[in-house]
């Protein structure tokens, strides 16, 4: 590791620095997708279409999930420090609770916890399954054609 002190000489300018760290990305990223590209017939050999099919659905939520923290998880990063240096736990707490929120919303939406709230009994839950056709009158009805 170079020798970070100005007086030998052997230190990195930022220039160079950021010379280096962008090539690596861009190599990461190379390597990257042609692994990914390679792993497609591995994939579909070893899960079948249908389950392959699940995979990347799978994968696209948790893409979209990255995509959509828009920096918080950064901003959570630096701030909860920042705060705690400071000692204003209030704001470190403002800050947890925030990002909790944030990220605790998308999943109350999601059908599976309104299944959930429904097999905790919960009266809300009862009341709005209460106007969804029960699984005998589905199955009564023709089939479309």
């Amino acid at each position: 590791m170079p020798d970070s002190s100005p007086s030998t000489g052997t230190r990195i300018t930022s220039s160079r620095r950021l010379m280096i760290n962008t090539v690596l990305n861009l190599m990461n990223q190379v390597v990257t997708v042609i692994v990914n590209f390679a792993m497609v017939g591995f994939f579909l050999d070893t899960l079948g279409e249908e389950r392959y099919g699940i995979w990347i659905l799978v994968g696209s939520i948790f893409s979209y999930r990255n995509l959509m923290s828009m920096g918080l998880n950064s901003a959570v990063n630096r701030n909860i420090p920042v705060h705690l240096a400071r000692g204003d736990l209030s704001a470190v707490a403002g800050v947890v609770s925030t990002a909790f929120a944030y990220f605790l919303a998308p999943a109350y939406q999601t059908p599976s916890t309104r299944s959930l709230r429904m097999m905790s009994g919960s009266a809300e839950a009862q009341q709005s399954s209460s106007a969804l056709p029960s699984v005998a009158d589905r199955s009564s009805r023709p089939a479309l054609s």
